[in-house]
């Protein structure tokens, strides 16, 4: 990675990479303080730094894995995560709703990913200390109008 400091982009789409192959990606990643592009997602650096008060990554592939590993550091702060569209199994869906620091919380669009038992009983149990919480989108989203 030393040979690496400099870089600002990655991008990995479409390559069919496994929730695992994710993880190891976003702890490569991790290191890499210059890295504040990832996919086309320009939040990855801010998330990094703390206290975001908005995760906005719908659509951006791999983006949970790479979240994952500083969402603590905005998790109080967070007002709203948009992690629709990312193809998040139960494992990652649950992970998110054990977060008890997100009490801050009002909007959570969960659209267009695999809710399963797991990931539906975690939601269910996080309710108890996601108080703010006022949307919680779990559908499919609207296709976005045409002009």
């Amino acid at each position: 990675m030393a040979s690496l400091l400099a870089l600002t982009c990655a991008g990995t789409r479409n390559n069919r990479i496994s929730a695992q192959g994710w993880e190891a990606i976003g702890k490569a990643l991790s290191g890499l303080m210059s890295l504040v592009v990832v996919n086309g997602w320009e939040g990855y650096g801010e998330l990094r730094v703390g206290e975001v008060a908005e995760l906005a990554a719908r659509g951006v592939e791999g983006a949970w894995a790479l979240a994952a590993v500083w969402l603590q550091r905005s998790a109080a702060s967070l007002t709203a995560v948009d992690v629709s569209m990312n193809r998040l199994g139960d494992g990652e869906l649950a992970s998110l709703a054990a977060m008890r620091e997100l009490r801050a919380l009002t909007r959570l669009d969960l659209r267009s990913n695999s809710l399963g038992a797991t990931a539906g009983s975690a939601l269910h149990n996080a309710l108890e200390h996601l108080g703010e919480l006022r949307e919680l989108l779990l559908g499919r989203p609207r296709p976005s109008p045409t002009l």
